[in-house]
């Protein structure tokens, strides 16, 4: 399987892509992201080797034993000594939401997502926008040239999020990553402030788009629980998925819209 390195959404149905000077220092680009949060009533804290107990029991309260045996110790050492992280608090010190990367030293410095969660009392509100865009600054401090995580294909509230308001794309697909033999997305981001800032989604621009481009040729309309449709798209290569559609604007249901590489003009690791 060949790996996207590089990629830009089309302009034409993205967001202006914006950002101060100021941007390319990380840690005002997080204090931004800190202080957004707190307007809303929330801590945003990095998450460190010193969080193991508090973070352990978190995980034990929101996951299933047998989701929760992903998160083993040594996988949770490796996250918080060498990776990235953050944990969002209430008001009240409360545990809201987590988000844990572990660090590999491959050519790439490669960022990989081991768990992103918000609990349900709180969701709605981009809360994981901002925790994974926050750790995508914390990785490109560390070094990483890119993020790398996997959602399920149904799972439409984080690949909103993570596609459509972040602008990462799923690259690949693998037919089963946990317990419950679940297809799951491989989702890549290129870790530069520039890509943060062209591929988030608008969603208002994609009618247009639609009708001036050729189905088949610059884009595809995918049903999000075919698998064996999700599975030969990444086998053939052609396509990757860059957005979730709402209902009513390509088909009767939610979908995923798959752009071909060249009109992502996407590059590949050549290695």
């Amino acid at each position: 399987m060949r790996c996207v390195i590089d990629y830009r959404k089309p302009p034409e149905l993205c967001l202006p892509a914006v950002f101060s000077p100021d941007a390319i220092r990380l840690s005002s680009a997080r204090r931004d992201i800190e202080e957004i949060l707190a307007d809303m009533g929330y801590r945003l804290q990095v998450c460190t080797y010193e969080d193991w107990a508090r973070l352990q029991d978190f995980l034990a309260e929101i996951y299933e034993p047998q989701m929760l045996n992903n998160f083993g110790g040594f996988t949770l050492y490796k996250a918080l000594r060498f990776g990235s992280g953050a944990l969002l608090e209430t008001g009240a010190g409360k545990i809201a939401g987590y988000i844990l990367e572990e660090s590999f030293r491959d050519r790439y410095d490669s960022s990989y997502c081991q768990g992103l969660v918000v609990v349900p009392e709180h969701r709605g509100r981009k809360l994981s926008v901002y925790l994974e865009r926050y750790n995508f600054l914390q990785a490109m401090a560390r070094g990483a040239k890119i993020r790398r995580a996997t959602i399920a294909p149904t799972n439409l509230p984080s690949l909103v999020s993570s596609l459509n308001h972040n602008g990462t794309i799923a690259d690949g697909i693998h037919p089963y990553l946990d317990f419950e033999q679940t297809p799951r997305l491989l989702i890549s981001m290129p870790l530069t402030i520039e890509a943060m800032a062209a591929n988030r989604l608008d969603i208002s621009k994609v009618p247009a788009f639609l009708k001036a481009r050729r189905e088949g040729v610059d884009y595809r309309i995918l049903d999000p629980t075919d698998a064996e449709a999700l599975i030969d798209l990444f086998h053939l290569g052609r396509f990757q998925i860059a957005a979730v559609l709402k209902p009513g604007i390509a088909s009767e249901g939610s979908a995923l819209l798959a752009l071909s590489n060249q009109c992502l003009q996407v590059s590949f690791d050549r290695g």
